[in-house]
């Protein structure tokens, strides 16, 4: 999945279009300057990067939506997931069951 980089957080595609209308008026940034990708990510979205920006410690989710970004995990991102998936066993009243099993379905190379 493609995501974007926006004032250090990661957006979907669909979200970034709404943040790129939002800026159309007030945008700090020239056309020109956004065609050639010169601009910071404060001012302007970054993007597309593909595999969801890459490799994190953690599964990532987008920061307007959050739509899960399906990227891949670095060896403390498998222990974190495999650690939160141990919740499933042994639910607290702040379960998030929904994330948990997109989590579950989506590294299902790792068990718990």
């Amino acid at each position: 999945m493609d995501v974007y980089i926006y004032k250090a957080a990661l957006y979907c595609s669909d979200c970034v279009e709404e943040i790129k209308e939002d800026l159309k008026a007030t945008c700090p940034v020239d056309t020109q300057d956004i065609e050639q990708g010169l601009f910071d990510t404060d001012d302007y979205p970054a993007g597309p990067y593909p595999d969801s920006g890459g490799e994190a410690d953690s599964p990532q989710h987008c920061d307007g939506c959050g739509l899960f970004l399906k990227n891949s995990l670095t060896t403390d991102g498998n222990d974190y997931v495999l650690e939160a998936l141990q919740e499933l066993q042994e639910p607290t009243e702040y379960t998030n069951w929904a994330v948990l099993q997109e989590w579950s379905d989506y590294y299902n190379y790792l068990t718990v």
